[in-house]
């Protein structure tokens, strides 16, 4: 059925009880030539494909990497378009350094998917001039790291900090 919107600009799936399989089948073969948007909650493996047709996508919502192993499957994916990505920390880290991202939002939906501050700093240092707004899941071990981090990305406008003890989030703050 998603075949006959061809114009779709803006897409979200959050289909939480569709299984692994048949994302794959619900996804294959759509193209979407307007595609602005994508929110979706699905492992990141079943998106490769999708968004190999979809490079235009300038603004990115994903869940839980699903990745038994490190890296992402994303790791070095480039979308030219890319400018906001919501998603684990680890999986931020592998899409950061190859395309245009200024608002990133890490979310930490499980301990896999969870990142410390420093493993975030190299990535950071590789894009940190276009990085405008900043949206961090915290630990309480990760404040320490948090100066380096804010010390590298000079173009920064906005920051939010939510301290998380897993598995949701506890306090939230933002710093403008």
């Amino acid at each position: 059925c998603l075949l006959c919107l061809c114009n779709l600009a803006d897409l979200q799936l959050v289909l939480p009880f569709l299984k692994p399989p048949h994302w794959g089948k619900l996804l294959h073969g759509l193209q979407f030539h307007q595609l602005n948007l994508l929110s979706i909650n699905v492992p990141h493996i079943v998106i490769m494909e999708f968004l190999e047709y979809h490079p235009g996508i300038a603004f990115l919502s994903i869940d839980a990497c699903g990745a038994t192993q490190r890296p992402c499957p994303l790791d070095g994916r480039k979308l030219p378009a890319l400018c906001d990505i919501s998603a684990p920390i680890g999986c931020i880290t592998c899409l950061i350094s190859n395309n245009p991202i200024s608002h990133v939002m890490a979310h930490q939906f499980s301990k896999a998917d969870s990142a410390p501050i420093w493993s975030f700093i190299p990535s950071l240092l590789m894009s940190s001039t276009n990085l405008t707004i900043l949206q961090l899941e915290v630990s309480l071990t990760d404040y320490t790291s948090l100066d380096s981090l804010v010390r590298y990305v000079p173009a920064l406008r906005a920051l939010k900090l939510t301290e998380v003890n897993m598995p949701g989030p506890v306090v939230s703050y933002l710093l403008l």
